[in-house]
């Protein structure tokens, strides 16, 4: 039977709240968490102790208004990261805040701090995890004006966002349903698990798997630099999904100078064809190529007019 061998308090004389706790090289540890400095200021809060618990600094993370929780790692070079998130406006009855990261030094000294997307009530990050690249994976809720979202955000070793998804389970889309992510963690292929909570009045445990982009549809991450501003062209491409053969029409007048472009779900350029100034129906084959998602293009002197997902079965 286990016997305490110590317990120990920290914080202020108002209300102090702890949420994340991790092991440190020395033998001591990191502690997360939440504290009020006063009513109207809400603050991330971490304590670095020794072996036995006792506290060696402390630090607030922040501004000066309603900030949320400290979640935090120790990283393998022995510093920290922390997520949470940051209120950038305050009144007295709305908060919005923006997701949020901070690395410090051993010593407790910010090196950085992020923050991610655009402001609003709910937005929070609730885990952070290091992967083996140096590079950080953080689950979280986001709430993007239309409804409550769970979100995976990558950053890199200075903080850098290198891509931000957001997921909702299909049956439960709505402003009055809830999605919310607290854990993820890299599996083999270089993707990730991720798991939380969705709910449309009755809460239910959410797990979801998606790949190293955080696509739940491998590709996804094709469409992330693609304006459509300034798309030229409208051309009918079909069946779509296709099991090979996909027949392309301009739907306007247009005699085709350029060529058609297919790249596969890692960005690759797998397949190029130049109509030879045809505007009728084209036949165009794709039957050859392994099935998952593609992007087709068409381009004239370098110059993208016309783009669209495509489904090979």
């Amino acid at each position: 039977m286990g016997s305490v061998a110590w317990i120990r308090e920290y914080g202020t004389s108002v209300r102090d709240e702890g949420y994340s706790l991790d092991t440190t090289p020395d033998g001591g540890f990191i502690l997360g968490g939440h504290t009020w400095l006063s009513a109207t200021n809400w603050q991330g809060y971490l304590v670095k102790t020794d072996s036995a618990g006792n506290a060696l600094w402390h630090r607030y993370l922040g501004g000066p208004y309603k900030d949320g929780w400290a979640n935090v790692v120790c990283t393998a070079d022995s510093e920290y990261v922390s997520v949470g998130s940051y209120a950038t406006y305050q009144t007295d009855n709305t908060t919005n805040k923006r997701l949020y990261a901070a690395r410090l030094n051993a010593d407790g000294d910010v090196e950085w701090e992020r923050q991610y997307a655009m402001a609003s009530e709910v937005n929070e990050l609730s885990s952070v995890t290091e992967l083996a690249d140096g590079t950080f994976i953080a689950p979280g809720i986001y709430y993007d004006t239309t409804s409550y979202k769970g979100v995976l955000l990558r950053f890199d070793q200075n903080g850098d966002s290198i891509w931000m998804r957001t997921y909702q389970h299909p049956p439960l889309v709505g402003v009055f349903s809830v999605h919310w992510l607290a854990h993820a963690i890299q599996t083999t292929d270089g993707g990730f698990v991720a798991t939380g909570s969705c709910n449309d009045g009755e809460q239910d445990l959410w797990v979801l798997k998606v790949d190293s982009f955080g696509c739940l549809v491998p590709g996804c991450q094709l469409y992330d630099n693609i304006a459509e501003q300034g798309l030229e062209l409208n051309v009918l491409a079909y069946p779509n999904p296709t099991r090979g053969k996909l027949f392309l029409s301009f739907r306007s007048a247009h005699q085709p100078t350029g060529e058609f472009i297919l790249f596969n779900s890692a960005g690759a350029d797998v397949q190029r064809f130049a109509p030879g100034g045809s505007s009728v129906e084209i036949d165009y084959d794709i039957g050859h190529h392994p099935a998952g998602m593609y992007l087709l293009q068409y381009q004239e002197q370098g110059r993208v007019k016309w783009s669209q997902k495509v489904i090979k079965e």
